[in-house]
């Protein structure tokens, strides 16, 4: 039956849901029908089927199967055990579940794959195929014997394409990328005018970093379908990674650009396109990409540096929001910025700048913040993002500020730090905030008196007529 008669019978069936007894569906298209919703993730049409079928056809072992498959991935192993070893004889799917279910215990499954293969009285059908490959996959011995015997599995099946196409998505699972190339080769032999295929082996080759030969696959793909956006991006992405910055790789990575598009292609995209295209065009398209990959914190970021204003704003709300489940909760900002400091400190700042607008980044968070970047050796990043807590007025942080104080030690700007430890020295009496980070006043108390000391240590330190090495009086002890 071809795509578009499945999807009308599908559709037909999910139809007479509303309308009992307004159709009939005979055996044949019910496993139609389970099996078409379960290649599109439909668990409700499944188990409307399921219940179909145990009304109109009890007896049906094809459905029956069906079912203890569905169980299987439900979790209900016993159940599923208890059907198997009830049935007189199992069918080739009931032999392969019971073997699947053996190795995921552990049990060495490729003697029993074997020997499932060398009785089986017909070839497998396509879901037998595709079964006997997650069979295989389900542990090292199985799929040790599926990739060194997959010829010959392949010449038994009704569609070789269908195993060998499974056997390719198991073995980049299993990052064995010298299968998957292997049988990536085999798909484009045996069916050269699909695409996808293709594009598969042009994506096993990227992966591989074998850049030429990934161009030259999706050459193939573009001599099929010259508009494929797929074999565009992958063309253009393998340009990027070989030469860098290139005209034929932006043009390549514009006429394939989808905002449904993978994020490395996005990443690509921005680092060649702001030779050949506007800002705003820039900026346009990383917002319709992110409205499709709302949690792509590196395009986030990257449109908060370019400018993006209010558009920034919204998709900002849209990657925290879910994270804070109705309490301050800044562990997602501070993770988030921690992880820009090297790489960007400005843009680590920016985000900084929004959970504390936001009042949200907690200042427990942020001060476990300050001391990570310090012992990092970022010192310059500590004073961009300092600003931003003194523009929000929480600068009050204990360990801030102390890392504010001997970053600017540390980049020889001595004078300046005087000033600071000093200054800081005599807002401690005037800072009823620090009570936001302490359980009880005595705590806040001992926080009080702890930043007092240090400061005092550091001040005495610098005014000494011959200051000590800078780890004698680093309260991080560095």
């Amino acid at each position: 039956m071809n795509d578009n008669n499945l999807e009308k019978l599908y559709n037909d069936f999910r139809a007479s849901l509303s309308k009992p007894g307004s159709a009939y569906f005979d055996e044949d298209d019910i496993i139609d029908i389970y099996d078409y919703a379960a290649d599109n993730n439909d668990d409700f049409i499944r188990l409307e089927a399921l219940m179909y079928a145990a009304r109109m056809f009890p007896d049906s072992v094809e459905m029956a199967d069906r079912r203890n498959y569905f169980y299987y991935y439900l979790g209900i192993d016993s159940g599923v055990e208890s059907r198997l070893r009830n049935q007189r004889e199992l069918s080739p799917l009931g032999r392969l579940l019971k073997i699947r279910m053996e190795g995921a215990a552990g049990a060495d499954i490729a003697p029993k794959l074997e020997r499932f293969l060398v009785t089986l009285a017909d070839k497998l059908t396509d879901e037998e195929a595709i079964q006997i490959a997650a069979t295989a996959s389900v542990n090292d011995s199985g799929y040790a014997w599926m990739t060194g015997n997959a010829r010959r599995i392949a010449d038994r099946c009704d569609s070789p394409v269908t195993f060998i196409f499974e056997v390719v998505n198991y073995a980049r699972e299993a990052d064995d990328f010298s299968t998957a190339l292997k049988m990536a080769e085999e798909l484009t032999m045996l069916e050269p005018f699909n695409v996808e295929f293709w594009e598969i082996q042009a994506t096993i080759l990227v992966e591989l970093s074998r850049y030429d030969e990934a161009v030259s696959a999706a050459d193939y793909a573009l001599a099929v379908d010259p508009s494929a956006p797929e074999s565009l991006r992958l063309k253009g992405y393998a340009l990027f990674s070989r030469d860098g910055c290139s005209k034929q790789a932006y043009d390549l990575l514009k006429r394939g650009f989808s905002p449904e598009m993978d994020s490395r292609y996005m990443h690509a995209y921005h680092v060649v396109a702001p030779d050949y295209e506007t800002p705003d065009s820039i900026i346009d398209k990383t917002c319709r990409y992110l409205d499709k990959h709302p949690d792509d914190q590196i395009m986030l970021t990257t449109l908060a540096l370019m400018g993006a204003g209010d558009r920034f704003e919204k998709r900002l709300t849209s990657v925290v929001e879910p994270h804070i489940d109705g309490i301050k909760d800044s562990i997602p900002w501070n993770t988030w910025a921690l992880s820009l400091i090297t790489t960007d400190p400005d843009a680590a700042a920016v985000i900084l700048n929004e959970a504390a607008s936001r009042d949200i980044a907690t200042p427990a968070g942020v001060d476990i913040l300050f001391e990570a970047v310090y012992r990092s050796g970022h010192y310059g990043a500590i004073e961009s993002i300092f600003k931003v807590l003194e523009a929000q007025s929480k600068s009050y942080l204990p360990v801030a500020r102390l890392a504010l104080v001997m970053s600017l030690v540390r980049c020889d700007r001595r004078d300046e730090a005087l000033v600071r430890a000093k200054e800081f020295l005599n807002d401690i009496p005037d800072m009823p905030d620090l009570m936001a980070m302490a359980a009880t006043p005595m705590q806040a108390q001992l926080m009080a008196d702890s930043l007092e000391r240090r400061l005092r240590n550091i001040i005495a330190a610098l005014e000494a007529p011959e200051i000590p090495p800078v780890d004698d009086f680093d309260p991080f002890g560095l």
